[in-house]
C-alpha cells in the first residue's frame, strides 16, 4: 500500500520541518497515494503522524516555506538564526514528529484545485489534487483526503479601514514572526479575544509601542468564559502572562470599546474608539481619539471551507464554530466518502484542539481504508477524544468572544466603504 514513487518532494529522511530550509520543487507528483493532508499546521502534522503509524502513504502539501502553520510559522531564512527562538517548544516538538514521521512533505505547493476523479470502481472515489509551485503545475492523488487548512480572517467595515496603515491581526502576526517587520512605530490593536493580546505582545517584544488595545467584550463577558478556560489551564496561564506583561509595560486597556472611525489623509494618524453595548453596538457618546500611525485589526476567524465547497462537501451555519463549517460526525468524516476535516478548518477551536482533530480523522480514514481493526480505532480515538474535549473547551470558549455579530455592522455610517476593493 506505501507507493514511494514520488521523486522531488522531500521524504522522511530529509524533510524539510520548522527548523530547515531547502526543498526540492522540480519532481513530479505520485498518483499512488493512500492520503493526501493539505495543510502542515499542528492538525495536519497531527493527521499525517497518526496515519504512517497505521502504515498509510501519505503526502502533506503546504503553501508555506515550512510546517507548523501560521501558529508555529518560523523566521524567514535570512532571520533564521536570530529569530529561531521564537518558534517556540510547540513548534520545534511538531517539527521533530512531522519530519521523522516518514510522511512525503512538499511545502510551497498552492492547492488551486481539488476535485474526484470519475469511474472509479473502488468504494472511496479517488482525489486529485492541483498544486502550484515556483516551477508550475503538479497533480497528485489520493484515496483519501484530509483538509486542515486552518481558518481566514474576518473584518467589519469601519469608517477609515481602507487607509494605509491598517492591516489585519493575522497579517500582523505572520510579518512579525516570519520578518519581524512592524506595522508601525505606535499601533492600535483592535479585536474581541485573546488573539490581539497575543498580537499586541508581539508588536511590544519587537520594540514597538501599543497606544491602545481596544476589545469590544465587557469584563464581565470574560468573566463568564473563565470557567470554560480554566479547563485547560496551560492556555490560559500563558494568555495571562501575556496581558500580565502588557499591563506591566503600561498598554491602555479598552474592554467594551469599538472603532468608530480610523482617521488619515495619506495613511493612519489616529482612531478614535467608542463605547458599546453587549452586541458592540455604540452606547452613547464617549468617545476617545488616540494618535497611532498603524491600526492592527480583526473580529475573529471562520474556518476555511473553499475546498470542502469545491468538492460538494454539506456545510452548516454555526457560530460558535465560526460562521460556515463543514458537517463532520464523530469520526471528522464529510458526508464526501473518503473526506475528512480537522483543524479550524473543520470548526474554529484553536491551535490546542487542532491535533486531536487531525489525529482523529487520520484514524478514520485508517480504518475507512482498511489499515485498522475497529477495536485499535475506538481505543486509540477513545484516548484522544478525552484530551481533545479539554482542549475544544477553551477553544470555544475564546471563539464565542468573536462569533460572526450582524449587530457589528448595523451601525456603520453610509458613507463607509463596504468591500476595501472599491477603492482600487
Amino acid at each position: 500500500m506505501r507507493d514511494r514513487d514520488l521523486s522531488g518532494v522531500r521524504g522522511h529522511g530529509d524533510a524539510r520541518a520548522l527548523g530547515s530550509r531547502a526543498v526540492d520543487r522540480t519532481g513530479t507528483l505520485s498518483s499512488s497515494h493512500d492520503l493526501i493532508v493539505i495543510g502542515a499546521g499542528p492538525a495536519g502534522a497531527a493527521a499525517a503522524v497518526a496515519a504512517t503509524e497505521c502504515g498509510l502513504s501519505v503526502l502533506v502539501l503546504d503553501e508555506g516555506q515550512a510546517g507548523g502553520g501560521r501558529i508555529h510559522r518560523p523566521p524567514d531564512s535570512w532571520r533564521e538564526h536570530s529569530g529561531a527562538s521564537r518558534v517556540g517548544a510547540e513548534g520545534r516538538a511538531l517539527a521533530r514528529e512531522l519530519s521523522s514521521c516518514g510522511a512525503e512533505l512538499a511545502f510551497e505547493h498552492c492547492v488551486w484545485h481539488v476535485g474526484l476523479l470519475p469511474g472509479n470502481a473502488d468504494p472511496l472515489p479517488r482525489f486529485e489534487v492541483s498544486v502550484l509551485t515556483p516551477e508550475g503545475q503538479r497533480r497528485a492523488q489520493s484515496r483519501a483526503l484530509v483538509l486542515a487548512t486552518g481558518a481566514i480572517e474576518r473584518f467589519y467595515p469601519r469608517p477609515g479601514w481602507t487607509l494605509p496603515g491598517v492591516v489585519g491581526l493575522g497579517a500582523a502576526a505572520l510579518m512579525l514572526k516570519t520578518s519581524g517587520v512592524l506595522p508601525g512605530r505606535h499601533v492600535a490593536v483592535v479585536g474581541p479575544g485573546a488573539f490581539a493580546i497575543s498580537v499586541a505582545k508581539l508588536i511590544v517584544d519587537a520594540g514597538g509601542e501599543v497606544v491602545a488595545i481596544c476589545d469590544p467584550n465587557s469584563l464581565r463577558a470574560w468573566a463568564e468564559a473563565l470557567p470554560a478556560m480554566a479547563r485547560y489551564p496551560g492556555s490560559l496561564a500563558r494568555g495571562s502572562a501575556r496581558l500580565a506583561a502588557l499591563a506591566l509595560k503600561g498598554v491602555p486597556m479598552y474592554r467594551g470599546w469599538d472603532v468608530r472611525a480610523i482617521h488619515g489623509e495619506r495613511d493612519v494618524d489616529s482612531i478614535t474608539l467608542g463605547r458599546v453595548d453587549d452586541q458592540w453596538r455604540p452606547l452613547g457618546q464617549r468617545e476617545r481619539t488616540i494618535a497611532a500611525d498603524a491600526v492592527c485589526i480583526g473580529y475573529g476567524f471562520a474556518p476555511a471551507t473553499d475546498l470542502y465547497q469545491l468538492l460538494g462537501a454539506a456545510r452548516r451555519y454555526e457560530p460558535t464554530f465560526g460562521g460556515w463549517a463543514p458537517m463532520l460526525d464523530r469520526g471528522q468524516r464529510s458526508d464526501v466518502p473518503g473526506l475528512y476535516g480537522a483543524g479550524d478548518s473543520a470548526g474554529v477551536s484553536g491551535a490546542a484542539a487542532a491535533p486531536g482533530t487531525g489525529r482523529i480523522a487520520a484514524l478514520s480514514a485508517a480504518l475507512d481504508l482498511g489499515c485498522l481493526d475497529a477495536a485499535t480505532y475506538e481505543r486509540k480515538t477513545g484516548a484522544t477524544r478525552r484530551r481533545l474535549a479539554r482542549a475544544a473547551s477553551f477553544g470555544f470558549a475564546v471563539t464565542r468572544f468573536t462569533q460572526p455579530n450582524a449587530a457589528a455592522v448595523g451601525w456603520v455610517p453610509d458613507h463607509t466603504i463596504v468591500c476595501r476593493c472599491e477603492d482600487i
